[in-house]
């Protein structure tokens, strides 16, 4: 009994490992809305490249909480659903936040789609 206590206590940080999902990216697009899944009872954040100015929700059925470049969203109702306006320095990004029973996005980047990161090698 003891053995199987001591395996017990050994698997449970490996389980709740594969259980978290890794963080998702998306464009900062102002034509398109993407879809943002928030779990039920959870929060999630949507990390941006910028701090974000204002948040614009079509309805007030998620809270929003600004800290530094994230942006911390909870559903207030089980069955939430509404478009969202973010405004950073000098963009707009659209969403479509919609409230799920279970596996929702946790993390969220959120990334300009105009301005690609180039790998540049240097050579000595």
């Amino acid at each position: 009994m003891k053995g199987s206590v001591v395996i017990f206590m050994m698997l449970r940080p490996i389980c709740s490992y594969a259980n978290h999902k890794p963080a998702r990216t998306i464009p900062c697009d102002e034509k398109k809305a993407h879809e943002v899944r928030i779990a039920r009872s959870r929060v999630t954040v949507l990390n941006f490249p910028v701090k974000p100015k204002e948040v614009v929700p079509g309805e007030n059925v998620f809270d929003f909480k600004n800290i530094k470049n994230d942006l911390a969203v909870k559903a207030l109702t089980s069955r939430a659903r509404t478009n969202v306006f973010v405004y950073l320095d000098s963009r707009r990004c659209a969403f479509s936040f919609v409230t799920v029973p279970t596996s929702g996005d946790e993390i969220v980047l959120v990334r300009d789609a105009h301005n690609k990161e180039v790998e540049v090698n240097y050579r000595e």
